[in-house]
């Protein structure tokens, strides 16, 4: 539609905004993922001694194994705590301000990991660690949240695969920092864990020239005149008519429904209950889909496959560039192609490739072609997972919800997600140890569950404002979207 006046491309401002805050505020949550595997046995021999000199209390195995799964999983107990504050945080101080926030406590947390050597102390590393998870949620409810109220209606599904792409950078970057020919060894492990301060450095610099949310400014703040100069910014200084037409619809919609809604007020309003569950299941999908789980058991996949335990460790970073790469593609995809069919696709392509990697693992060493079906499964579930079920869950609750309830929605989505996170970081473990590669057909049941969920209940989105779609599940689990 290329006379449509509301037709406006990327401009220098935009794009600054998208990378700006990936690099600041994103990267640094994925790096905090990544870093963490191999200087493991490193920073596990420190932590024991660290305890010895300041309490004179000497750990066995078993207590330095509890005391490392603190370290790694207090990240996402920070998470899950941090979602209870992130919506009020994003609604009082706008989206801007709730990202400049989480920059603040990135910073404060990066220093205290790197530090925490010299002062032998692990509770800085844990404190440090719990920071960035409180950070991660902040980011996770805001950033998206941000991009999309930012851009123009067309390019809404390329500015929220921007926080999937700093997940996925940030974990490759991660895995760079902490090879042990980088700073995962044990002469400079604390610098693997806090390097992470350069993305946040560069990222943050020019957040002075960041406008905030036109849609927070108008509806929140009730400034229309800030929120003009917000969308000059963003759409150039052109772009007179478009702008003009974004404050009407703004102030129309203002009108209609200018109070922010709190936590209750959305979960009694039966009217908000189906896209409540659509937000609350893609996120938790996200995370109970098995993509941690397929990094967890990638380099002894790699192994069974005849590789040597090095070559499988360059094979799981590798593994991780697909991601990332693939992370980039859904950028374009986004664009160009709709919600649901790329959700049905990814949903059902990653179900296949988790319970077919779960049976070609079982008997692995029954057939000689196996471990290769293995590599391919888990390659395809990489790929599929970057379709749809790896961006849409962080903005889908954008898409579907107007501005009053929308902060709840996402700290929701936010909650479920890191809770996901969680239960498959502690469960899986444990699981895999008791029935061994079926452990993965869990995963795959989830992924099921999404892609019913999306058949039978999910509006299309794509090029649609949330009072479009809004109509189409106003029956709740009555409605029936085809």
């Amino acid at each position: 539609m290329p006379d449509d006046p509301k037709r406006v491309g990327w401009t220098p401002m935009l794009l600054l905004i998208c990378v700006g805050t990936t690099i600041g505020a994103v990267i640094p949550l994925g790096y905090a993922l990544g870093v963490m595997n191999t200087p493991a046995e490193v920073i596990k021999k420190w932590t024991i001694a660290s305890v010895s000199r300041t309490y004179n209390v000497q750990l066995n195995a078993t207590k330095a194994d509890i005391l490392w799964a603190s370290i790694v999983s207090i990240f996402q107990v920070g998470g899950i705590l941090g979602s209870y504050i992130s919506g009020s945080i994003s609604n009082k101080f706008g989206r801007k301000g709730c990202l400049a926030f989480s920059g603040v406590l990135l910073s404060l947390a990066g220093l205290l990991l790197h530090f925490s050597r010299m002062a032998h102390l692990v509770e800085m590393m844990l404190f440090g660690r719990f920071l960035i998870g409180i950070s991660a949620a902040l980011v996770y409810t805001s950033q998206p949240m941000y991009l999309l109220e930012c851009a123009p209606i067309h390019l809404r599904g390329s500015a929220g695969v921007f926080t999937l792409l700093g997940i996925t950078g940030g974990i490759v970057f991660g895995q760079i920092f902490s090879l042990q020919q980088v700073f995962g060894n044990e002469s400079c492990w604390e610098l693997a864990l806090s390097s992470y301060l350069i993305f946040v450095l560069i990222g943050f610099l020019p957040a002075f020239l960041y406008p905030e949310s036109p849609s927070w400014l108008i509806k929140v703040r009730q400034d229309e005149e800030l929120a003009r100069k917000s969308l000059k910014s963003l759409r150039g200084k052109n772009a007179e008519e478009t702008i003009n037409a974004e404050i009407a619809e703004l102030k129309a919609s203002a009108a209609t429904s200018s109070e922010i809604l709190g936590f209750w007020a959305v979960l009694k309003n039966s009217e908000f209950c189906l896209p409540l569950l659509i937000v609350i299941s893609f996120t938790a999908c996200q995370g109970l889909s098995g993509i941690n789980g397929i990094f967890f058991y990638s380099v002894r996949i790699f192994t069974k496959c005849g590789f040597s335990d090095d070559n499988a460790t360059w094979l799981n970073f590798g593994s991780g560039v697909l991601n990332f790469v693939f992370a980039l593609i859904s950028l374009v995809l986004m664009e160009k192609f709709n919600r649901r069919p790329c959700m049905l696709l990814s949903a059902g392509a990653c179900a296949v490739s988790l319970i077919g990697l779960g049976f070609a693992l079982k008997y692995i060493d029954y057939v000689s072609w196996f471990p290769i079906l293995c590599v391919i499964f888990m390659a395809s579930f990489i790929i599929f997972f970057n379709v749809g079920l790896g961006p849409i869950p962080f903005f889908i609750g954008t898409e579907l919800f107007e501005l009053p309830p929308r902060t709840v929605a996402m700290a929701t989505g936010n909650f479920s997600c890191w809770t996901g996170n969680f239960l498959i970081g502690m469960c899986f473990p444990p699981v895999e140890s008791l029935i061994g590669p079926f452990c993965f057909l869990p995963c795959g049941g989830v992924c099921i569950y999404c892609f019913l969920l999306t058949w039978r209940y999910v509006p299309e989105t794509r090029g649609f404002e949330p009072s479009d779609v809004k109509p189409l599940m106003a029956n709740g689990l009555k409605s029936k979207v085809t």
